[in-house]
C-alpha cells in the first residue's frame, strides 16, 4: 500500500502537504465552511488522517484477493483523492456550473429550521429541521406568531418570498439556555423549547 499526499503520479507526487494542505486547504473542503467573508476555519489535528484511514477497508480487500486468487493488488491511498471523494458534491457542482459554491450564509438561510443559533452562553445549537413543513406550525404559538390558519403570511417556513413576510430576522436571532436541559429558540417575540420530539437539533 502507497498512502501519499497528491497521489504517486503527477508533478507534485513527491510533496508533502500535510493534511492540513492536501486534504483540508487543496480539495476545497476549507472554502465550504464558514460564514461567507469570514477567515479561512483551521481543520483539528489529524482529521484528514482519520479520514483518509478508511482506506484499510481497501486493505482487507486486497488481502482477500490475495488469499482467493494469489493475486497481490496495489493500493494507492492520497489525501488529497480522499478529500475530493468527501467534497465530490461540491466538486462536481462547481464543474458543472463553473463555478465556486459559495460558503454558507446563516442570515440568508432559506430554511431558519436548518441553521446555526447562538446561545447566551456563547455557544452554538444547531437546527436540523430539513423538513421544515413538519414542525413549523407547531413552533408558531411559541414563538409568539399566531398558528398558520390565523397568519396566513406565515403558513410556510421558508419560499422566495420569505423576507417579505419577515422571516429573515428569525435567522440571526440568538437562543437561550441550556436551562435544566432544555435549549430554548428566541424567534420572534416568544421562546420555544427543544426536547427530544421537538425535531432534530
Amino acid at each position: 500500500m502507497v498512502l501519499t499526499d497528491y497521489g504517486m503520479e503527477g508533478p507534485e507526487r513527491n510533496c508533502s502537504g500535510l493534511d492540513y494542505a492536501a486534504f483540508w486547504a487543496r480539495s476545497g473542503i476549507v472554502a465550504t465552511l464558514g460564514e461567507q467573508g469570514s477567515p479561512p476555519a483551521q481543520q483539528h489535528p489529524g482529521f484528514g488522517d482519520q479520514t483518509t484511514s478508511l482506506a484499510i477497508a481497501a486493505i482487507g480487500a486486497a488481502l482477500f484477493e490475495w488469499e482467493r486468487s494469489g493475486k497481490g493488488q496495489q493500493i494507492d491511498c492520497a489525501l488529497l483523492h480522499t478529500a475530493l471523494w468527501a467534497n465530490v458534491p461540491d466538486v462536481v457542482a462547481s464543474l458543472k456550473y463553473r463555478a465556486a459554491m459559495p460558503s454558507n450564509d446563516r442570515t440568508q438561510a432559506a430554511n431558519p429550521l436548518f441553521n446555526f443559533y447562538e446561545t447566551k452562553g456563547g455557544k452554538w445549537v444547531q437546527l436540523v429541521m430539513i423538513q421544515s413543513d413538519r414542525f413549523w406550525g407547531g413552533l408558531l404559538p411559541g414563538a409568539g406568531l399566531g398558528t398558520p390558519d390565523r397568519r396566513p403570511s406565515f403558513r410556510q417556513p421558508h419560499g422566495k418570498d420569505r423576507k417579505q413576510r419577515g422571516l429573515a430576522s428569525i435567522n440571526h436571532r440568538p437562543v437561550y439556555g441550556p436551562n435544566a436541559g432544555r435549549v430554548g429558540v428566541a424567534f420572534g417575540r416568544g421562546k420555544v423549547h427543544l426536547g427530544a420530539g421537538s425535531g432534530p437539533w
